[in-house]
């Protein structure tokens, strides 16, 4: 979700301006270049930056932070980390009337009356419908009602939208509807004493907001009206779980809650990692899509012809990661806040060309064969869940286009043994390190050059400089593309 679009004008162009600033390699950027690029006067920025200055004054945080103007005609970011600008992203959102409304769209509609949210909020009943309107725009342009899942209803995609939107917002950075922790708490700390499951912070922190969605949705008279799967096997310890749970919420809600919505709670426990039973609920039977998606790009591994050898792959522990990719993106699929950019893909297109080949083509081929519709974040969050699937269960010897180094420094076995130690902390990019040249032997790395030596050659100063390393691992890339092209046209004779 583009948070940016629920921005009060003000704060968009502070929360713009420092996302700019945090962009930039030194945190440094001219005056000349924001006035530019923000088409807004020296005065109107000198009162942006004064706002910006006071927000950052706000957040918490352990040192201070804000946007240094002592510098003539320059602004250099002071302590802008990611934590801040999501800090400061929050406080904006906190501020508009837009997420005021959206809030009250999806949470409390059914529970307070238009007109007591207008008095509330001190609006008119015009800013109340325009305000309405663009938030149905809003929504509209960030498909919040389709959702990647071929299971369940609308409620389901709204739910889920819900939960994404929180969670990304929020973040461990601040604790949203606290009047709901103590049953939240309270179902967490008996999904880890039945189950005797060890919950990381970060996985608290996802559940407690799912919790706290699922049961702001319930409040608000919104229900599931069908379970995502035909059949949810429950055994003793899941029936007491969902007892417990049921008398915890039953001081919250009005209503019991349904068999069907505990149902829904249960799927996502056992989907998201949070209690047992997750090779039972996930069957070829009951999600037919995620199998057929990983089969599917199975056969693509072994057409592509990168592997050396696809018998010496072991198949089930690639499938088996593909496979829990795929029913995770088509249940409870949530929005990631990392490595989501176009930007980031260059990175592992250049560095793992064959895996890029595959899993690009494969997502195309998703985009026109199948009902679930896609967007850009959620094509590119798929891409880098398949390649850090195939980066952990592909071994580098099976590729065809590893890259041969021969590692060969004058100051003799400790220092060459030092730079192999250094370079094999790459091993991920497909290198293999050698001591003596060999016929596979692409780059020849050392501190001298050596006319018998018929590969490329890298002389490395001592020590190396950063430059050093950038000029082997352009090589490395340049190696890479060769080969790649080698694969291509034996694909294309075949």
């Amino acid at each position: 979700m583009n948070y940016k679009l629920f921005f009060e004008k003000e704060d968009l162009i502070s929360y713009s301006l420092l996302q700019v600033i945090s962009q930039q390699p030194n945190g440094k950027i001219t005056e000349n270049e924001v006035l530019l690029d923000f088409s807004i006067s020296s005065y109107r920025l000198q009162h942006v930056l004064e706002t910006l200055n006071h927000d950052l004054k706000n957040v918490k945080s352990n040192v201070s932070s804000y946007i240094d103007t002592s510098e003539k005609k320059l602004l250099h970011g002071i302590n802008i980390t990611t934590t801040v600008v999501q800090s400061i992203r929050l406080m904006y959102l906190k501020h508009s009337l837009l997420y005021a409304m959206f809030e009250y769209h999806f949470i409390y509609s059914n529970q307070l009356s238009n007109a007591a949210f207008m008095k509330k909020n001190f609006i008119s009943k015009t800013t109340f419908y325009n305000s309405q309107n663009k938030l149905k725009d809003i929504l509209q342009q960030e498909d919040f009602y389709q959702v990647s899942s071929e299971f369940g209803d609308n409620e389901h995609a709204i739910r889920l939208h819900l939960f994404q939107f929180f969670y990304t917002a929020f973040n461990g950075i601040d604790n949203p509807f606290a009047e709901l922790d103590a049953p939240a708490d309270q179902i967490i700390e008996s999904i880890q004493t039945k189950f005797q499951v060890a919950i990381t912070p970060t996985q608290r922190t996802k559940l407690l907001i799912f919790l706290k969605t699922w049961i702001l949705r319930m409040k608000n008279q919104c229900f599931v009206t069908k379970p995502m799967l035909a059949e949810t096997k429950l055994d003793a310890l899941d029936h007491q779980l969902l007892d417990q749970i049921q008398a915890i919420l039953s001081k919250t809600l009005t209503l019991p809650v349904g068999q069907i919505e505990l149902d829904y709670l249960e799927t996502f426990l056992v989907i998201q990692g949070y209690k047992p039973g997750y090779s039972e609920l996930t069957s070829k039977m009951t999600m037919p899509l995620a199998y057929s998606w990983a089969t599917d790009l199975m056969a693509q591994v072994k057409q592509s012809q990168m592997l050396l050898d696809n018998d010496a792959l072991k198949t089930t522990t690639l499938e088996s990661a593909i496979l829990r990719i795929n029913i995770q993106f088509t249940t409870f699929y949530v929005e990631p806040t990392t490595f989501i950019s176009l930007d980031q893909v260059s990175f592992f297109k250049e560095t793992y060309p064959l895996f890029d080949q595959v899993i690009s083509h494969f997502i195309q081929t998703l985009h026109s064969n199948t009902t679930i519709k896609m967007g850009q974040n959620d094509s590119v969050n798929l891409y880098f869940s398949y390649m850090f699937a195939f980066i952990n269960n592909i071994p580098i010897n099976l590729l065809r286009n590893m890259v041969y180094i021969c590692v060969d420094f004058s100051q003799g076995k400790l220092y060459t043994d030092y730079v192999i130690r250094t370079l094999t902390a790459f091993s991920n990019a497909h290198i293999m390190i050698e001591r003596i040249p060999s016929p596979e032997t692409d780059i020849y790395l050392s501190d001298f050059y050596n006319n018998s030596v018929q590969q490329i050659q890298i002389t490395w100063r001592n020590p190396p400089t950063p430059l050093d390393w950038s000029l082997l691992g352009d090589t490395i890339i340049d190696c890479k593309k060769q080969k790649m092209t080698n694969v291509t046209d034996d694909d294309n004779e075949r």
